[in-house]
């Protein structure tokens, strides 16, 4: 009895999620008539097994009856409860910037790294070595047997060089930064969804591992939906923002340089990833305390 009971919930469970290639792709609509078919089954059987309590005075069948009840209405409860978090994320990106929350992330971390990253260093590298190399330009005036003396023409280049050289250097780490959040965002939208959460709820079908099921049922919520959301999110600030206004109108301009495009770098690279992380840790302790307080009803004995 007691492991149709756990078949029954996890079967109910499993094909909220069972077929998820990605968070997005997660819809009640496409599993609805499954999960339909499940639950009348399950409250078919519940319903014979109470029913035959009655009739043949077994108290343990009446048990077994209202315990896998309960089972199954969380069962059912978690699979809701899920799908409409995933989907409540997926909406709330398309409302934003109209793209599937993890193509967004990725597109926007892309634009960083590729279309701005990697050009500055290659356009600021490139520059730089002209610039030496202009910097050794020297006519001698006079013999230089005799310890002739000269005119450096481009010597103001070195100095040039060494700017570039150092916004190449504050540049490195930006870049290293933005290529580990694009990598992890991957890494995330390929395993979580498809392996992860499947794993969490098989975990969350046996009383002894229930606990750490919901905890992880709540990382894979928060690292499948409130992560990659909270970089739409931050797509939608930083384009709105003009980083080149907290430099001089000089510095901004300065063809050299190019701090303005590096400028536009430090927001992701160093500041917003650490309101994700905020953001993110803050919504996996409250899930993993709701899963554990609210969906840990108790069945009654009699």
């Amino acid at each position: 009895m007691k492991l149709l009971a756990k078949s029954l919930a996890f079967l109910l469970l499993l094909t909220g999620i069972s077929s998820a290639a990605s968070a997005c792709s997660v819809s009640i609509t496409s599993e609805a008539s499954l999960i339909i078919l499940l639950a009348l089954l399950s409250g078919l059987i519940v319903a014979l097994a109470y029913m035959g309590s009655q009739v043949f005075q077994k108290f343990e069948w009446e048990i077994w009856a209202k315990n896998t009840g309960v089972r199954v209405l969380v069962a059912l409860a978690l699979v809701f409860g899920v799908n409409m978090v995933i989907l409540a994320g997926c909406a709330a990106s398309d409302a934003l910037v109209g793209k599937d929350m993890f193509d967004a992330s990725n597109s926007y971390l892309g634009n960083l790294v590729y279309s701005r990253g990697f050009p500055l260093i290659y356009t600021l590298t490139e520059a730089s070595l002209q610039n030496q190399l202009e910097a050794i330009d020297f006519k001698f005036t006079s013999s230089p047997f005799s310890g002739g003396s000269g005119i450096a023409a481009h010597a103001g280049e070195k100095t040039k060089a060494n700017a570039q050289d150092a916004v190449v250097n504050m540049l490195m780490p930006l870049m290293a930064s933005l290529y580990a959040q694009q990598l992890l965002l991957q890494a995330i939208q390929t395993v979580i969804v498809p392996v992860f959460l499947p794993f969490a709820f098989v975990l969350r079908v046996f009383s002894q591992t229930r606990t750490v099921g919901d905890y992880l049922i709540a990382i894979c919520l928060g690292l499948a939906v409130v992560l990659p959301l909270t970089y739409v999110m931050n797509l939608v600030i930083v384009g709105g923002m003009d980083m080149a206004n907290i430099l001089t109108p000089s510095m901004a301009a300065d063809p050299d340089l190019k701090l303005a495009s590096v400028t536009s770098l430090i927001p992701q690279a160093i500041f917003l990833p650490n309101l994700t992380i905020v953001v993110t840790v803050s919504f996996i302790m409250s899930f993993s305390k709701l899963l554990s307080r609210g969906f840990e009803v108790e069945a009654p004995n009699a």
